[in-house]
């Protein structure tokens, strides 16, 4: 957000920041469809345009009937966009079923690495052998080439 609006002048952007706060606090979140500053105060933050209208003094009944509703009301949002999150990852997410002897590639990513520079790091190890299948989610791989290596998870491992 701050990207958008240094662009002019990149010297004085700490000057943007209170004005930015006030947007990002007043603006819905995609989840929730509720500001961050309404889900934790119960109501927007004054702007300079609120501030000539005098409001009565909020009592606490009301106030925590309001409150539940902006609870429920965000709860739902958020189910309903954990649903579409998981509509978007299950379209990228594939099932592979992998035998016994089986061989594979697996993930360099939590492997201590080979080299001293983490960048020429291979993205993948391997080839291994798959000697059993642990429950439904993971194998035991054959540990010829490195001895610490024996179980590894289905999500890290490529068909070679």
């Amino acid at each position: 957000m701050l990207r958008t609006y240094i662009q002019s002048d990149e010297r004085e952007w700490e000057c943007l920041l209170p004005a930015l706060e006030l947007v990002y606090n007043t603006t819905s979140h995609s989840s929730t469809e509720l500001s961050p500053f309404e889900v934790m105060i119960g109501e927007n933050p004054l702007t300079a345009a609120d501030l000539d209208v005098v409001v009565s003094p909020t009592l606490t009944p009301p106030m925590t009937k309001l409150f539940r509703q902006l609870c429920d009301r965000a709860q739902r949002h958020i189910l309903k966009a954990k649903c579409q999150q998981k509509h978007y990852a299950d379209t990228r997410r594939r099932e592979v079923e992998y035998a016994v002897g089986d061989k594979v590639w697996l993930s360099s990513k939590h492997l201590p690495p080979l080299n001293t520079c983490p960048k020429f790091e291979p993205r993948f190890r391997g080839s291994f052998a798959i000697t059993e299948s642990i429950g439904s989610v993971a194998v035991l791989l054959s540990a010829s080439r490195c001895p610490l290596l024996t179980n590894a998870m289905m999500s890290s491992m490529s068909p070679s």
